[in-house]
């Protein structure tokens, strides 16, 4: 069981209220990697934001950025 909910990207406790209300359970393969880089994306723009509030940038050049948002988008 628990293989299945971390497959599931839920907790146990959730995959077990999922389960016993018998609502269907969709896993996509991929997920993890996904959220994982999803994460690393908002790190790094958080780090960005610290950056600019504490040297009091007021604009930041994110076209890099931008591009590299719409190719993981278009994958």
């Amino acid at each position: 069981m628990k293989h299945k909910s971390l497959s599931s990207c839920m907790v146990i406790s959730e995959y077990v209220r999922t389960a016993s209300l018998q609502k269907e359970i969709i896993i996509i393969d991929g997920l993890v990697d996904f959220a994982m880089q999803f994460r690393r994306i908002g790190a790094n723009l958080n780090q960005l934001a610290r950056l600019c509030n504490r040297v009091r940038l007021t604009c930041l050049e994110l076209g890099d950025v931008k591009k590299g948002l719409k190719v993981y988008g278009d994958s």
